[in-house]
């Protein structure tokens, strides 16, 4: 999804104390591709993934994108997205 203007609201915490043990699984949600190459979802769509190390992550996307372990972790599963 890409949004048409910057959005002034406010992160949402999702409330946690710690992160959740590595490989625990997860359900995200999102409007992302629903093919590789493919269009974005007009309907909110789920997956399961499983939660991944931060730094084992970081090292992975290092030069990509930047993780910021206070507003972002990581999860991961082969052929799930959102």
């Amino acid at each position: 999804m890409i949004l048409q203007s910057q959005v002034d609201k406010p992160l949402v915490r999702l409330g946690l104390t710690s992160n959740p043990s590595v490989g625990a699984p997860l359900t995200i949600v999102g409007f992302g591709l629903t093919s590789e190459d493919g269009q974005n979802s007009d309907v909110l769509r789920e997956g399961r993934v499983n939660y991944m190390d931060t730094d084992e992550c970081a090292q992975i996307y290092e030069g990509i994108n930047e993780i910021i372990p206070d507003v972002m972790f990581c999860a991961e599963k082969s052929g799930v997205d959102a």
